[in-house]
């Protein structure tokens, strides 16, 4: 769909421009990121994947773009588009299930059922992504391979803006729970512009522009409730200082 727009008019400049949401989701995931290790190790190592993996996904579209803004939509290095929702959706499962397995111990004080915070995003990504390579592969003139990480891009990104929302609503920022719900009104209201037909190059700067303000206030969103949580949720104390300070 995206290509269309690109055929005619899209600038160098619209392109360098689309580099700067992939930034500021990357900065608000990366505080995300860091909040999830404060509290737990283990699920902290899976939320800095999924951090990789979404911020590589997006740079690779705004690369792709760039590399069509070039050269006149003359090399169409397919993988990068191809790539954003094969990366992301995975992203988003890694990062959404670390935030729930920390939520369970530092607000719902309950440990998860999983012994391995691994587990269940690795199963969830090896089934829907294997899927989506087998449909890709053995029919490839078909999307229904594109349908396939888009559904597991979509669901896994509202489920992790849900528990964040929830968390910022529990530790009682309402400004925090409505900018993170602003952002998802926003990835709505872009998934429909997005159907619009023809993608004009004034939609697509529209699209860029809303974009842009939708991951600066969940970049600004992420800082603040990182910030309010270490505030007010004290972080656990590692097992060996603990059983040293009992000893002495």
């Amino acid at each position: 769909m995206e290509s269309k727009a690109l055929t005619e008019g899209y600038s160098i400049i619209m392109a360098l421009e689309d580099f700067v949401p992939v930034f500021l989701s990357s900065l608000g995931l990366y505080f995300l990121m860091t909040m999830v290790r404060r509290y737990d190790r283990q699920a902290g190592r899976l939320a800095a994947l999924g951090w990789f993996m979404i911020t590589s996904g997006g740079f690779n579209k705004a690369t792709w773009k760039l590399v069509m803004a070039i050269t006149n939509s003359t090399v169409d290095v397919r993988p990068l588009d191809d790539g954003l929702f094969f990366l992301m959706g995975p992203g988003f499962i890694c990062m959404g299930f670390a935030i729930w397995y920390a939520q369970r111990a530092i607000v719902d004080k309950k440990r998860p059922y999983f012994r391995s915070v691994w587990v269940l995003p690795g199963v969830i990504n090896a089934s829907v992504v294997g899927l989506a390579l087998f449909m890709m592969l053995s029919r490839p003139e078909s999307r229904t391979w594109y349908f396939i990480v888009l559904g597991l891009t979509t669901v896994a990104n509202f489920v992790t803006a849900g528990l964040v929302i929830r968390q910022g609503w529990r530790l009682g920022s309402a400004m925090i729970a409505l900018l993170f719900a602003f952002n998802v009104a926003m990835i709505l209201m872009l998934t429909g512009m997005a159907r619009i037909e023809p993608q004009t190059i004034p939609l697509e700067w529209v699209q860029q522009i809303t974009n842009t303000i939708s991951n600066a206030a969940f970049a600004y969103a992420s800082y603040r409730l990182a910030r309010l949580t270490e505030a007010k949720v004290p972080a656990p104390q590692p097992v060996l200082a603990t059983s040293a300070a009992v000893g002495a």
